[in-house]
């Protein structure tokens, strides 16, 4: 779709309402994986719940994105000489976890943000992340607050 309708940002969409389902959910305590045994259609059906559903999308976009594009290709990231931050996990869709930032790191990222250095899937990511990491009482929510003060200038209403 998004080869067809670039305008329509659809990654952009993914990040900020599917991936972030996904990992809200699988953070509960009734998660599950997405591989079962199934003996029956019933059993298929019965297993089908909003969780497999949405970890099963997420997965299947990382590999039509990551594993089907890079066939025979060499993976090559550059790291800008003299950078002083780095977003790990860029673009926010290469796996299932949350990254807790240093504060110094994180203030470097404060500073991107501000300089829009950051993608708008980074800038999900990164809040999604944060408030995570607020509600499990891992970072503060002052820095929260900050990050999303800075991201009033990003004109899109997904961060």
């Amino acid at each position: 779709m998004n080869e067809f309708f670039p305008d329509w940002k659809v990654w952009h969409r993914y990040v900020a309402n599917d991936l972030q389902a996904a990992l809200a959910l699988d953070s509960l305590r009734s998660s599950h994986p997405v591989e079962r045994i199934v003996r029956d259609a019933k059993d298929a059906k019965q297993m089908y719940d909003e969780i497999p559903y949405q970890k099963g999308c997420c997965v299947l976009k990382m590999v039509l994105n990551d594993v089907l594009t890079m066939a025979g290709e060499t993976l090559t990231i550059p790291v800008p000489g003299g950078s002083r931050w780095a977003k790990i996990n860029a673009n926010h869709h290469r796996g299932f976890f949350v990254w807790a930032y240093t504060p110094n790191h994180l203030r470097q990222l404060f500073k991107a943000t501000s300089k829009d250095d950051l993608t708008v899937r980074d800038c999900v990511g990164l809040s999604c992340d944060q408030r995570r990491l607020v509600v499990a009482g891992i970072s503060k929510t002052s820095d929260l607050l900050e990050l999303i003060a800075r991201f009033r200038y990003i004109g899109t209403h997904l961060v």
